[in-house]
C-alpha cells in the first residue's frame, strides 16, 4: 500500500508538472488550440501512468539498489570522466544508432530503427504543437512567409513555398513513412521467423504495431485529403486519427510501449557501472 501511495504521488506530480509547463509554454494558453484538448488530457493521463509505473518499478528492492548503486559509481570523481564518455557512447551508438539490435539481425535492426526514429520525430513535432509550445504566424508585412514561435519567442522565418517550409510542414509525413516501413519489416519478421512466431503474443507483439500503423496511416490520409482531395472526408479522418492517437496514449503506460521508458534506464545503468553483472528486475506490478 505504501508503494502505491508513493507511486500515485509521483504520478500526480509528473502530470501536474506537465500541465504547468503547458500553461506556461503556451503563454497562459494563448497559443493553445482548444480543438486539441482531447490529445492533451490523454497525454496527461499517459504521463501519470508512466510516472506511476516507473515509481512502482524503482521501488522494487533489487531495482532500487541497482539504480542507487549505479549512480554512486557513476559520480565517483575518479571515474567520472570515463563514465561520461561511456554514457555519451551509449546514447550515441546504442540509442541513436541502435547498434546492439543491428548486431542481432539486420531485419530486426532496420525495423527497430525505423520505428524508433519515426516515433521520436513524430513526438518531437506533435507534442510541442499540441501543447502550444510551438506555433507559426505569418510575418508582418509579408503574407508569403511564416515565422516559428517557440514558447512565444520569435525564431526562424521562411517563405511558405521554400524547401524549409516543405520539410517542416511535412515532418509528420516523413515520420509516418518511417513508422509504416518499420511496422512492415517487423510484421515480415514475425510471420517469417518461425522461432519468433512461436513466442508471439497478440497484446505484446502485434497490437503495438497495429496501433502505430493506424496512427501513421490515418495521419497520411489526412494529408492526402487536404492536399489532393479538397478536404474530402477530412472531418471523419480527423476523428478517426484522434481516436487512434488517444487510445494509444491511454494504453501507453500499461502495454508493451512502457519498455520505451524502462529499457533505457536498464541499459544506461550498465554504462554507469552497476554492481556485478546483475540486472534490475523488470517485472512491473500494476
Amino acid at each position: 500500500m505504501k508503494e502505491r501511495i508513493q507511486a500515485t504521488i509521483w504520478g500526480g506530480f509528473a502530470a501536474a508538472l506537465l500541465g504547468l509547463l503547458i500553461v506556461l509554454g503556451s503563454r497562459r494558453l494563448d497559443h493553445f488550440d482548444a480543438a486539441l484538448v482531447g490529445y492533451t488530457f490523454a497525454t496527461l493521463f499517459a504521463m501519470f501512468g508512466i510516472a506511476y509505473r516507473y515509481a512502482m518499478w524503482l521501488q522494487r528492492p533489487p531495482t532500487w539498489r541497482y539504480w542507487i548503486r549505479g549512480w554512486q559509481l557513476f559520480l565517483q570523481p575518479r571515474y567520472l570522466g570515463r563514465n561520461l564518455v561511456q554514457l555519451a557512447r551509449r546514447i550515441g551508438v546504442m540509442f541513436a544508432l541502435n547498434a546492439f539490435i543491428w548486431r542481432r539481425d539486420f531485419l530486426r535492426g532496420a525495423a527497430h530503427w525505423c520505428l524508433m526514429w519515426g516515433c521520436v520525430i513524430a513526438a518531437a513535432i506533435t507534442f510541442p504543437l499540441v501543447f502550444g509550445w510551438i506555433h507559426f504566424e505569418t510575418v508582418e508585412g509579408d503574407l508569403h512567409s511564416y515565422r516559428a514561435f517557440v514558447f512565444g519567442f520569435p525564431t526562424l522565418a521562411f517563405p511558405i513555398h521554400s524547401w524549409i517550409a516543405f520539410i517542416v510542414f511535412h515532418g509528420l509525413v516523413w515520420a509516418s513513412i518511417l513508422v509504416i516501413a518499420g511496422v512492415m519489416l517487423a510484421m515480415k519478421r514475425r510471420m517469417s521467423d518461425y522461432g519468433a512466431a512461436a513466442l508471439q503474443q497478440f497484446g505484446e507483439d502485434y497490437l503495438p504495431l497495429i496501433a502505430l500503423f493506424a496512427i501513421s496511416a490515418t495521419g497520411l490520409m489526412l494529408t492526402a485529403s487536404y492536399t489532393w482531395m479538397r478536404g474530402y472526408a477530412y472531418d471523419f479522418l480527423a476523428i478517426l486519427h484522434a481516436i487512434t492517437v488517444i487510445l494509444t496514449l491511454l494504453w501507453l503506460p500499461f502495454g508493451k510501449f512502457f519498455h520505451i521508458f524502462q529499457r533505457p534506464a536498464v541499459r544506461l545503468a550498465h554504462a554507469r557501472g552497476g554492481p556485478g553483472r546483475g540486472r534490475a528486475s523488470s517485472r512491473l506490478p500494476l
